[in-house]
């Protein structure tokens, strides 16, 4: 029996297998149906947007703001461990306004942002194409958020999934859960094949497929897929140095001249394919911001599945099953929240508190 079973082996559960193994010397095995790291963990773009994603102050910015400052670290640390880079680029978003109501909206960000003493810079066109000489010039100016940065999600995915195996974590791949195993409203194992595989501990991480569990218990919130279609093209040299964000989405640069363009955000169920509209958005977008794509090498598409929860929160933490717990649910914000999903699911296990209210996560 392993004191752990994990189902799920994307960055989170990757990530939460390799804490309770390195740092609480716990035996972990994770459960997955493909291939750690093949769905949504290596399909996102890999924005560490804090600041560009908050609307509002509160528990979540706290908890965003507090994972984002570990990323630094935490690349470092997966590289000695792995010798990989995921590509944490310290590159800073910009968020592009193309009219007066885009503007007007933006300032109204600034000077909330600035109330609670957050960094971040007001932009007029001509500061924005400094920084960008092939934005296009039709623009309003943009906000800067200088410590939103970036990784190479597909990278990190690789990272975390060897890091746990170099901490002793057992992978079981190719494998569905059929069933809980529940006696006594206490977690028994889980049933793959027929066969109970036996833990005192389970954590259901298995992101949009979270609640396609069988015999999971009714949580706070249902989760949803919600399909998001990226497009990779390739400049040589490289055009642009900083992400670039707007109303209908965004362009996130690589170091090596690729860049990502994303994302659609579509309720369609499990149907992961990509679409010539999809990908008509992602292009009319990218040449609406950087008029220069329309000759860049178009590379090639790929989609994945968000996983959303109902009420929009993440779900961190047990349930009303003694030792089974759920993390799921961080939709945009899965790459980001990473490190600091990990901190709370060790802080809850050794009964310690974090520095901002993690109550409203529970599941």
């Amino acid at each position: 029996m392993v004191d752990v079973l994990i189902v799920g082996g994307g960055v989170m559960g990757c990530t939460l297998a390799y804490r309770l193994a390195k740092t609480e010397h716990l035996s972990v095995l994770v459960l997955e149906k493909s291939v750690p790291g093949a769905e949504a963990s290596s399909a996102a773009a890999g924005m560490l947007g804090a600041q560009m994603e908050a609307h509002t102050s509160g528990p979540f910015l706290e908890f965003c703001l507090y994972s984002r400052d570990l990323f630094k670290t935490f690349a470092e640390e997966l590289l000695r461990e792995t010798e990989i880079h995921i590509g944490y680029r310290e590159c800073g978003i910009l968020e592009v306004a193309h009219s007066e109501k885009d503007a007007e909206r933006l300032i109204a960000r600034y000077q909330w942002q600035k109330k609670h003493h957050l960094e971040i810079e007001m932009l007029d066109p001509p500061e924005l194409l400094k920084m960008e000489p092939h934005l296009s010039p039709q623009n309003f100016g943009a906000l800067f958020y200088p410590k939103d940065h970036q990784v190479d999600a597909m990278a990190l995915a690789k990272a975390t999934s060897c890091a746990a195996h170099r901490a002793g974590v057992h992978f079981l791949s190719g494998k569905t859960v059929e069933r809980l195993a529940i006696e006594h409203q206490k977690i028994q194992g889980v049933f793959v094949e027929n066969e109970l595989i036996p833990a005192p501990w389970v954590i259901i991480a298995a992101g949009a497929w979270t609640s396609q569990i069988p015999s999971l218990p009714p949580l706070r919130s249902k989760i949803r897929p919600i399909r998001g279609q990226i497009a990779l093209l390739e400049a040589r040299p490289p055009i642009l140095q900083h992400t670039l964000v707007d109303t209908y989405g965004y362009l996130v640069p690589r170091a090596d001249g690729r860049i990502l363009i994303g994302s659609t955000m579509e309720s369609v169920g499990f149907q992961k394919h990509v679409t010539a509209g999809g990908i008509l958005h992602l292009m009319s977008l990218g040449i609406r911001l950087v008029p220069a794509l329309k000759e860049v090498p178009f590379i090639g598409t790929w989609a994945g599945f968000r996983p959303s929860s109902d009420d929009g929160s993440p779900l961190i933490g047990p349930t009303s099953i003694q030792g089974l717990w759920v993390v799921s649910g961080h939709h945009r914000n899965g790459i980001l929240l990473v490190p600091g999903t990990a901190e709370i699911i060790l802080n809850l296990f050794r009964g310690k508190k974090m520095p901002f209210d993690t109550s409203i996560f529970l599941p």
